[in-house]
């Protein structure tokens, strides 16, 4: 089993001897696989650069706790780059007295390429869009100079679009910060805001596709009063989301409808439309 694994395999007992040393961890640290045995780990008769490489990584975990001693390498094997995790795990009897100790390399290769794809992937849609946006914003900042030969209507449209365009110029930043490694994560706000003046800000967007599809938007968040800490961002993508969901299900002459609750200091939005809905078959029910 253990010569078979893809992974480097290294066992040693209590005194750090090398008992057994499969044939990947011997390409990996650049060793002689019967040369290394009934030899102790820190003290290999090997001048190899991988070998050195790993053996300084460990010295670096050897005082951690056990479960943290995990730490990665970069090696050159079979012609290409490999990224290892290199993992010390206790060998143990049922009682817990520990006889040894295996030592995995493990191959993380392929998901550090899907991880630098997915970045340069991030990266490039992030710069191909501030293209289209720098244009769009431009053309509606000439439009914002004319606006007062607008009618009402022409003018909430405007307004819609300045908005659009502000939260997918965000967006943009926001995805070539973390392809860049800026931030760890999608960094989220906390900040005050009127829910119900959220709910018809995206409500008032989506009405000119409401009407040429001649479905009706109703919402009584104009008479509900509800202040929340959130990301207003990422808010308005959640009721986006849904209404347009709710659009695109709901044929011609049916309703969406946004209903907001506040109760026990808690605020509970619902978006219901007169669609078929899903299919008994791919329903899912939760207790």
């Amino acid at each position: 089993m253990i010569e078979n694994l893809e992974d480097g395999i290294v066992v040693f007992d209590l005194g750090g001897m090398v008992t057994h040393i499969n044939d990947m961890a011997a390409t990996i640290l650049g060793v002689d696989q019967n040369g290394a045995l009934a030899s102790p780990c820190d003290g290999l008769h090997s001048n190899h650069p991988h070998y050195l490489g790993v053996r300084t990584a460990l010295r670096r975990i050897v005082n951690q706790p056990v479960e943290e001693q995990r730490i990665q390498v970069d090696l050159h094997v079979r012609g290409r780059d490999h990224t290892y995790v290199l993992k010390p795990v206790p060998l143990k009897h049922t009682e817990g007295v520990s006889f040894g100790t295996i030592l995995i390399l493990q191959d993380i290769t392929y998901l550090r390429d899907k991880d630098r794809a997915r970045i340069n992937l991030t990266a490039t849609l992030s710069h191909e869009l501030k293209t289209p946006l720098t244009s769009l914003a431009l053309s509606i900042e000439l439009l914002e100079r004319s606006k007062q030969n607008f009618d009402g209507k022409q003018r909430e449209l405007l307004s819609s679009m300045v908005e659009d365009i502000a939260r997918v110029r965000t967006l943009s930043d926001g995805l070539l910060n973390l392809a860049w490694g800026e931030a760890g994560t999608i960094a989220i706000r906390s900040v005050l805001l009127s829910l119900c003046d959220l709910i018809a800000s995206r409500a008032k967007t989506f009405a000119l596709q409401f009407e040429q599809k001649q479905v009706s938007l109703t919402t009584n968040a104009e008479v509900i009063e509800a202040r929340i800490r959130a990301d207003p961002a990422k808010l308005s993508w959640v009721f986006s989301d849904l209404i347009a969901n709710g659009l695109r299900y709901t044929p011609s002459g049916g309703n969406v409808s946004i209903l907001t609750d506040v109760r026990d200091s808690k605020a509970r939005v619902k978006v219901a439309d007169t669609g078929l809905g899903s299919p008994p078959q791919i329903r899912t029910t939760g207790k």
